[in-house]
């Protein structure tokens, strides 16, 4: 289930970001039509579509419109298109990061309940934490990474939806026990220790008893 929901958060998401730009595209293309004072006839001609055509993407309601379509209706009124790709949220989990959070499960006491893919608590965007643990009086994250490229960005990532998530108690850092991710956490230990003092036989420790750490840390599996 956890999959599927993830699924269609992503879907909704992609749609919704289509409809906005959609609309916001649309919409500075006809103002700038408008203030040269050129029918949507002439600059649609102008680039190589019927006036109707360019009336729809103004209006959009084009509901399948290629970037090509956006970027001639643009240069027709004295635009310049340029859209930019940005973090938003969690990518797609992969098959080893599936793996990583099977073997984790593998090791937690039958009491202990890990549920994966779970929204920030009361928030509606697309962030949410790789797993939770439920404690009583107490929720943790578990956040798995499968191959660290960048350990501080990685860091700043987690740290903010940390912030933005006042349920959360501790957050475990679940890592991919490789050479590699050894010593790209090995660069960043220090800076991560006031948060996640915790080492891998503490953690499962805890985890394996059923108890709840006591608190964040970064476990090699």
């Amino acid at each position: 289930m956890g999959g599927m929901a993830g699924r269609d958060r992503r879907l909704d998401r992609a749609l919704a970001q289509f409809r906005d730009l959609n609309h916001q595209i649309g919409r500075e293309i006809g103002l700038a039509r408008s203030a040269s004072g050129v029918s949507q006839d002439a600059a649609g001609a102008s680039v190589g579509m019927s006036g109707s055509q360019f009336g729809r993407i103004e209006r959009a309601e084009l509901r399948s419109v290629a970037v090509e379509q956006w970027c001639r209706a643009a240069a027709a009124v004295g635009l310049r298109l340029q859209i930019r790709a940005y973090p938003d949220g969690d990518a797609l989990r992969d098959v080893p990061q599936a793996r990583l959070l099977a073997r984790f499960r593998a090791r937690l006491h039958s009491a202990v309940k890990l549920r994966t893919e779970v929204p920030r608590y009361g928030r509606t965007d697309s962030r949410a934490w790789d797993g939770v643990l439920d404690f009583a009086g107490e929720r943790d994250a578990v956040e798995a990474e499968t191959r660290i490229r960048d350990g501080q960005a990685m860091w700043r990532r987690v740290s903010l939806k940390r912030r933005d998530d006042p349920t959360i108690s501790h957050v475990f850092l679940l890592v991919a026990d490789t050479p590699a991710n050894r010593r790209a956490i090995a660069e960043i230990r220090e800076l991560l220790r006031p948060d996640l003092p915790l080492d891998s036989r503490s953690i499962l420790s805890a985890l394996a008893k059923g108890g709840c750490p006591s608190a964040g840390g970064i476990l090699f599996l």
